[in-house]
């Protein structure tokens, strides 16, 4: 659910992403889900003298798709399904990185369109890291939401919903 709350003079917009994600919002799921159980589709139609290294890519992605539907579906009856995909996730960047960075291509700044071991780290900490987290304690912020110092807004005008 997204929330706006007043603060002061603006407005600040909280989001988590794990809410809207794993929130159980039924126009996401019924907007991602068809376009999910599509992608599933058009790779099992990719020709068939594939590579295993193609085929685990694919494998690996009509994995990631069920999870996902499912953790939409019902966030609280499948709760680990979003923890296995983020877990899915940090493993792909993973994977990435020692990729990149067995490749033998130095460690050097490029530009963000090519690949590199430094593009790819960044890549780990930027995306896989927090995906990491979220498989590991089920939340990306700091504190899960029943901790949450709301006292800054009890002054305020009560949020907007």
């Amino acid at each position: 659910m997204v929330r706006l709350r007043f603060r002061g003079k603006g407005t600040k917009r909280r989001i988590d992403l794990a809410d809207v994600l794993f929130g159980g919002s039924r126009i996401l799921f019924w907007t991602l889900a068809p376009l999910l159980i599509l992608i599933t589709i058009l790779l099992g139609f990719y020709p068939a003298n594939r590579s295993a290294q193609a085929t685990v890519i694919a494998l690996g992605v009509d994995s990631l798709v069920v999870l996902l539907i499912l953790a939409m579906y019902d966030p609280k009856r499948f709760h680990w399904a979003g923890r296995a995909a983020m877990g899915l996730v940090f493993l792909v960047f993973l994977a990435y990185l020692i990729y990149e960075i067995d490749s033998g291509q130095p460690l050097r700044l490029v530009p963000r369109s090519e690949p590199g071991p430094v593009n790819a780290l960044l890549g780990l900490l930027l995306i896989g890291v927090p995906c990491l987290r979220y498989t590991l304690i089920g939340r990306f912020g700091r504190k899960p939401k029943a901790e949450r110092d709301d006292h800054e807004f009890a002054r305020s005008p009560r949020p907007i919903e």
